[in-house]
Order: structure tokens, then sequence, then C-alpha cells
């Protein structure tokens, strides 16, 4: 006993030097910046931050961490969205690049250039001329009821004729109503002169088929001159 308290000064004085020696080290180790790892997992980028912030806290490191972590994940973002929109606009430049290419089959008054084709004149002659046989034929039962005394069904049968003309016109490739319309007055003059030919047997004379030439080639200019619309 007396032994231990001999040695306990010499004890008490080798525990106070070591904490002395200990202290600033553990001081030292305190000021090590720390190192904190944050993984995003869309981008899968992986921001690294020192923790030597002005206060050197380790709330601000945090947030200093946050605020790198969420710039690197809009400019992700930024240029996924960019890839994204080049992609698409790619597309949509070869779907108008295809579509500006391609030859319209309606045309007449609206912005797409028409093209007339040989089935696409056949089209046009053969209305022309459904929409002149409809018409006369129509007119005309209408005409031998009225002016030569035909029964009445004659008129009714022509009434119902003249209905189903206005839709034939319809069928045209072309839109322009007017230009339509007119052409069609030239293949009517003829047609009208035909008409009376066979059913009535009235001959035309020279001024019909001069006149009734002159009417169709006069159509004819007006439906196949070469127009940008």
């Amino acid at each position: 006993m007396m032994l231990l308290l001999k040695q306990l000064p010499v004890f008490s004085l080798t525990l106070l030097s070591a904490t002395a020696w200990i202290s600033p080290i553990s001081s030292a180790t305190r000021e090590i910046p720390s190192r904190t790892v944050f993984r995003t997992m869309d981008s899968e980028l992986v921001a690294v931050a020192d923790g030597n912030t002005d206060d050197g806290s380790p709330r601000a490191q945090h947030d200093s961490m946050q605020q790198r972590t969420s710039s690197q994940k809009r400019k992700w973002r930024f240029w996924t969205a960019g890839k994204k929109e080049s992609s698409r606009t790619n597309r949509n430049g070869l779907s108008n690049s295809a579509a500006a290419s391609a030859v319209a089959v309606r045309g007449g008054g609206g912005d797409e250039i028409f093209r007339w084709t040989l089935p696409t004149i056949i089209r046009a002659l053969a209305v022309f001329v459904l929409a002149g046989i409809a018409e006369i034929g129509g007119g005309w039962l209408v005409w031998k009821a009225v002016r030569e005394g035909k029964p009445w069904w004659w008129a009714l049968m022509g009434s119902l004729v003249l209905v189903l003309y206005g839709f034939i016109p319809t069928l045209q490739p072309t839109d322009s109503f007017g230009r339509v319309y007119a052409v069609y007055g030239g293949f009517f003059i003829a047609l009208s002169f035909i008409w009376g030919w066979i059913f009535d047997g009235i001959k035309p004379d020279l001024g019909d088929i001069v006149g009734g030439s002159l009417a169709v080639a006069a159509v004819l200019v007006i439906l196949f001159w070469p127009r940008k619309q």
C-alpha cells in the first residue's frame, strides 16, 4: 500500500503528460477536411465536396454538397432534353421533307401544287361528260313534259336526274369550284349539240361546229393552263 502511494505522483505525472501530448493530435485530426460523396440515382453522377467551407460547420458542408449535386443534375437533364429535342426535330424534318416532295392529288384553290397525270386527265374529262349527260338529259325530260305534252312522270324523272347531276361535279380531282364549272360550260355546249342531233334529229350547222369547237378549246386552255397552285 505504501509502495502504491509512493508511485501515485509518478503515475499522475505520466497521465498528464500523455493527455497533453494526445490533445494536439486530436485537435489536428478535427481540422482535417472531411470528404462527402453523393451519388445521384437518375444521372449516376458522383459529386465530391470538400468539407472546408467558410464556417466549417457540417450543416454548411451539407448545403454546399446539395447545391453542387443539384447543379450536376440540372446539367444532365438539360443535356438529355436537348438530345430528345434534336431527335424529334430530325424526325419532323424528315417527315416534312417527305411530305413536301409528295405530289398532291388535290389542288386548284388550295396551297398544294397540283400536277396533271393521265389518270387525273381521264377522270376530269369523264366527269365533265357524265355531268353534261345528266344535266342535259334531265333538262330534256322536263322540256318534253312541259313543252311537248309528255307524261308528267317525265318531268319527275328529269327533276330527279337534275338533282343527281348536282353531285357529279364534286367528283372532279381539282378543288376550284369556279374553274370546274367554267370549264364544264364548254363541254355543256358541245354535248348539247350532240344530244339534240341524236334525240331530236337537229344536225349542227357550221356555226354550231365552229362555236362549239372554240368553246371546248377555250375551256381546255383554262383547265390545263400551267399553274404554280
